[in-house]
């Protein structure tokens, strides 16, 4: 390659050289080029404003329709096939259903219920039925930035770092 850039300007250099106008010279196609690339970040932008939005609205949901199996004899819901039931001739029916989501207020998990306003159950750490709440479908994600950075030895932007320096 050096070796072709060398001919080149072998070549060409005396067009630069004998003309100080020419080397200081703008592209041509400068405003098309500067154009192609604000189009492309716009085109980038909108993809991120739409995935935003879309987070933005999974967040707000609190409830989601399913197709689920209802017992009648048993009176359970389930959202898979009900096999237990059906050997035992229990009346199985597809129905739909609302799908909620619950949290633990006191060990933090999530539990879904289905038609109903909460679950009845008491939760595996132990805690009430009462400590229950309902939350969004899906939930925003939380980031400490502050411990992000200390986890990976990151420091303020603009300050050179050993460990990213590539030799």
């Amino acid at each position: 390659q050096g070796g072709a850039t060398s001919l080149l300007l072998q070549n060409l250099g005396h067009l630069t050289a004998n003309n100080p106008q020419a080397a200081n010279r703008r592209s041509l196609y400068k405003a098309d080029a500067d154009e192609e690339a604000e189009d492309q970040l716009l085109r980038t932008l909108g993809g991120l404003e739409k995935r935003d939005d879309i987070a933005q609205k999974a967040t707000s949901l609190m409830t989601i329709h399913v197709k689920a199996y209802n017992c009648k004899t048993c009176d359970k819901r389930c959202l898979t096939w009900m096999s237990n039931c059906e050997e035992k001739g229990h009346s199985v029916s597809r129905v739909a259903a609302k799908k909620r989501f619950f949290l633990c207020t006191s060990c933090q998990k999530t539990t879904p219920s289905l038609n109903k306003s909460g679950p009845s159950r008491i939760c595996s750490c132990g805690a009430s039925s009462e400590n229950w709440k309902q939350v969004p479908v899906v939930r925003e994600k939380q980031y400490n930035h502050e411990d992000i950075a200390e986890r990976t030895n990151m420091k303020a932007r603009g300050h050179e770092h050993s460990f990213s320096l590539k030799s």
